[in-house]
């Protein structure tokens, strides 16, 4: 089965919830989408509201993404189908990227999908830089 390596992907993800995940895939696929370009918006896990707001943005259905879900094979299987459709894949992870089992980050590093990290650094300062390592390198091979 082939990766996504044939369209560019995305997998966005965060140190946690509420970082703005689903504001930065949005602005992504909406940006994209005004520049003609064909986007596939994923989600990884159940989530009803998130895709609304990708499908808005982007002007086409969201489907889920989710290894403990759909398992690998279909996993696979939905992205080779995206990556012979749309100009570009963008993949909203779930809570933080190394939480849950499997994690957005198991399936970033199964497909070869590189990672945005989103960090509200509001409330942070040199503290940033640390998170923000620790979120390149906890994983080698990610």
């Amino acid at each position: 089965m082939a990766s996504p390596a044939s369209c560019p992907a995305l997998l966005v993800a965060a140190p946690a919830s509420g970082q703005g995940k689903t504001t930065v895939t949005s602005a992504l696929a909406r940006l994209h989408a005004r520049q003609g370009r064909r986007v596939c918006v994923f989600k990884c896990g159940p989530d009803f509201l998130d895709p609304h707001w990708h499908q808005l943005a982007s002007g086409a259905p969201v489907h889920s993404l989710d290894l403990w879900i759909n398992g690998a094979p279909d996993c696979a299987q939905r992205l080779h189908d995206a990556a012979r459709e749309a100009d570009l894949i963008l993949i909203e992870g779930v809570m933080g990227l190394f939480d849950g089992a499997p994690s957005a980050a198991d399936l970033a590093q199964r497909f070869g999908v590189p990672v945005l990290a989103v960090i509200d650094a509001s409330a942070m300062a040199g503290t940033f830089g640390a998170l923000a390592h620790g979120l390149r390198d906890y994983r080698h091979g990610l």
